[in-house]
C-alpha cells in the first residue's frame, strides 16, 4: 500500500477534506497511481499546494492505525481514477 506524506516529515500523512468536512488518507494500491496524484498537485501550480512524498507501508498497519485513531480513509485500487481538488 502506498502513502503520501509531506516532504522531509515522513511522519505526517497527507488527507483530504471530505464532503463532511472530515479528514480523509488517500491510499494507493499501485506506486504508478500514487506518483501520478503527486505530479497532478505539483503541476497544479497552486502556492499552497504541499510537497508530497510516496512512502510504501504494510496495508494491514496503515489501515489499523487509521481506524485505531478514528481516521477516515480510502484505498484506490488501479482502476480508479483520482484528480486533486482545486483547492488544497
Amino acid at each position: 500500500m502506498y502513502i503520501l506524506t509531506l516532504t522531509g516529515k515522513p511522519d505526517h500523512v497527507f488527507t483530504l477534506t471530505g464532503a463532511d468536512y472530515e479528514q480523509v488518507v488517500p491510499m494507493f494500491s499501485d506506486i504508478e497511481d500514487a506518483e501520478r496524484y503527486v505530479y497532478l498537485i505539483d503541476e497544479s501550480r497552486d502556492p499552497m499546494a504541499p510537497e508530497l512524498d510516496v512512502v510504501e507501508v504494510p496495508g494491514d498497519d496503515i489501515i489499523e492505525a487509521c481506524e485505531s485513531h478514528g481516521h477516515n480513509y480510502v484505498v484506490f485500487d488501479e482502476d480508479d481514477l483520482l484528480i486533486p481538488p482545486r483547492n488544497l
